[in-house]
This record gives C-alpha cells, structure tokens and sequence, in this order.
C-alpha cells in the first residue's frame, strides 16, 4: 500500500474516531471540506522542487503530494 492509501486511511480514520483522539469533528466544524477542496501538486510545481533542490522525490512521495500539496 502506497502513502496516499495510507493517508486516506487515516483520513477516514481520524473523521470516525475525532472524539477518542480528543480532537473536534472535522465534519461538523468543517476542517474536512476545507481540506477535501485542496489540490495536489502538478508535475510542474514537483519538477521545480526537484531542480531547485537538485534531488529526485521517490515516486511515493510525488503521488502524495499529486493527491494533496499539503493540509491547509
């Protein structure tokens, strides 16, 4: 399983369990919405970190931040 699977996982997990982790309803306070309406990185925006920082992100990690470019 990937990191994005896993991130979804928790996800999911985190908007089930908010009230055991002691955390607010991220549904009902709206942090979910927020959060669902931020997009990825596009292939652009990855290459650019690459060249600036001369590295190569593992493949994992570019569908990570495909799917979400950061938590808002």
């Amino acid at each position: 399983m990937g990191l994005t699977e896993k991130i979804k996982q928790l996800e999911k997990y985190i908007c089930e369990h908010f009230e055991e982790l002691e955390l607010d309803d991220p549904v009902a306070e709206g942090y979910y919405s927020e959060y669902e309406q931020l997009e990825g990185a596009d292939e652009d925006a990855l290459r650019s970190f690459e060249d600036k920082f001369k590295v190569v992100l593992p493949e994992d990690l570019k569908a990570l931040y495909r799917y979400k470019n950061g938590s808002g």
